[in-house]
């Protein structure tokens, strides 16, 4: 163990320990409004400037980017919402033990796969080699794993991209 596995062991500690905190319903609907939000109010805040141009006689120059920021807050508050309720029914049915430990296992892959991404664009922008020395890299335990992960992760994507996005337009 080495300097190289310290700061990593720093954030996969702190994540695992926030998705322990949060529970696995939070930390699902947390990255579900992020990425639903963004998707829906990219392909939908026209509406969003529509209602607000014509039922509340509201005009802006910038109003793409506010019916883009409604739109947005308005999908994560609602699914967060959802995941509150979720996460109150999962209490109820004394399962608040898994969901906390599903939490910290998803914080933790979740940190995981962020360094991993980190390392990557280093590598990808020939960082990696002048912040990082091998003799680094060869002693430290966590480095080389971490590292692995967004080259398995990023393919699996490109691989179902297409799928993944037909589905979506078609729901």
């Amino acid at each position: 163990m080495n300097f190289i596995d310290i700061i990593i062991i720093i954030p996969l500690l702190w994540f695992t320990y926030k998705g322990f905190t949060k529970g696995l319903i939070i930390e699902l609907a947390t990255l579900i409004a992020l990425l639903l939000g963004i998707y829906i109010a990219a392909h939908f805040s026209n509406y969003t400037a529509d209602f607000l141009m014509d039922k509340l006689d509201f005009h802006s120059e910038y109003m793409s980017i506010i019916s883009f920021a409604i739109t947005f807050v308005l999908v994560v508050v609602l699914v967060m919402l959802f995941g509150k309720s979720l996460e109150k029914v999962i209490n109820i049915l004394l399962l608040s033990f898994v969901n906390k430990m599903a939490g910290a296992a998803f914080g933790l892959i979740k940190v995981a796969f962020v360094i991993s991404v980190l390392i990557m664009i280093m590598g990808n922008m020939s960082l990696e080699e002048k912040i990082i020395t091998k003799e680094l890299k060869e002693g430290s335990l966590l480095y080389e794993p971490i590292k692995k992960i967004a080259p398995v992760v990023f393919p699996v994507i490109e691989e179902n991209k297409g799928k993944i996005l037909k589905k979506l337009e078609a729901e």
